[in-house]
């Protein structure tokens, strides 16, 4: 049975000063064919602008969500679904309206790169910079320092009732060996630090405190940590994942936390991939044939955003369905 026109999807979804409604269905039909508009019906949120054309995925549909943010970094989406993008090149943070208009929530901000959502509707922003600050931005869209004088600080998230944050000073081009580890606002000893070849970006914190953070430096000469695992609460740390190239974005599934997702920015020629990680460490890879990746976050439909740091756009990869059911995607060969 063919489903209807999801009209009301569109009454719903289309912004005030956005386009007609009229005018979302005719260029959803136009570009993308009457499959998009299914698609819509069954993922309500978030209308695909055009299909994505270059990227691998067996059982991921790619979409170009929204362009024209410059130095897209971090991704983070709330518990009700609203996604925001660091626009580091242009100092500003946005929020992602359906379908695909960025609206800006804050600006003026030195390199902004790691976002994380605290609470509802407040995020957590690093300046990656030397002498970086820590950002909350409120609902009301005023911001708050909550820590500065950091080394270029990129990945932060809200764990325990409190902020932790990454920092490494690989950012400044100095040859290796760099110094790098994660922080908690309102402490001055670091909570891990490190004096080796990584430089820890993005992580996540699960519901018992434990950090899992990416290091950029992976697939360097000699570098096979790829994730390192943190206990927050002693320190103690060991690799959990290996042999991925330039682990840039992390985030965990909802619900289950696990797999991971990790985007890693660059495994050759300016290609990025995106991959799963299990609770074991095991990786899977999802989709390739990105440009720069830098973040990824998923929503509880299983829809995965991604930013292309060198295109400016934000990508939406769509779960292919079996049966109705949400499909797993298996290992790209």
């Amino acid at each position: 049975m063919t489903p209807s026109p999801p009209l009301i999807f569109f009454t719903l979804s289309v912004p005030d000063k956005g386009p007609s409604i009229l005018e979302a269905v005719l260029k959803i039909i136009l570009m993308n064919g009457w499959p998009a508009l299914v698609f819509a019906a069954f993922f309500p949120g978030y209308v695909p602008a055009d299909i994505l054309e270059g990227v691998e995925s067996p059982r991921l549909e790619p979409f170009v969500l929204c362009t024209g943010i410059e130095g897209a970094d971090g991704i983070a989406l709330s518990a009700g679904g609203v996604l925001y993008v660091a626009a580091e090149s242009q100092g500003k943070v946005y929020r992602i309206d359906p379908p695909g208009i960025p609206v800006v929530v804050a600006e003026g901000l030195r390199h902004p790169e790691g976002l994380a959502v605290a609470g509802e509707c407040s995020l957590l922003v690093t300046e990656d910079v030397d002498g970086g600050r820590i950002l909350l931005v409120t609902p009301e869209e005023s911001l708050r320092v909550l820590a500065g004088g950091l080394a270029f600080p990129e990945g932060v998230a809200a764990g325990g009732g409190r902020v932790l944050f990454t920092e490494s000073s690989a950012e400044t081009g100095f040859p290796p060996p760099f110094r790098t580890g994660v922080g908690r606002v309102g402490d001055e000893e670091p909570l891990f630090s490190s004096l080796y070849l990584w430089s820890l970006s993005d992580m996540v914190v699960d519901d018992k405190g434990t950090i899992y953070a990416c290091n950029e430096s992976s697939g360097f000469p000699l570098v096979r940590e790829s994730v390192i695992r943190i206990d927050a609460d002693t320190g103690e740390w060991s690799v959990f994942a290996r042999d991925l190239k330039s682990c840039e974005g992390i985030c965990s599934t909802p619900g289950s936390f696990f797999p991971l997702l990790v985007v890693e920015e660059d495994t050759g020629n300016g290609s990025g991939r995106l991959v799963s990680v299990d609770s074991s460490g095991n990786i899977t890879v999802l989709a390739r044939g990105f440009g720069n990746l830098e973040d990824v976050a998923v929503d509880e439909y299983g829809r995965i955003f991604v930013s292309e740091d060198s295109s400016g756009r934000i990508l939406m990869l769509i779960p292919r369905t079996s049966g109705g059911r949400t499909g797993t995607s298996p290992e790209l060969e």
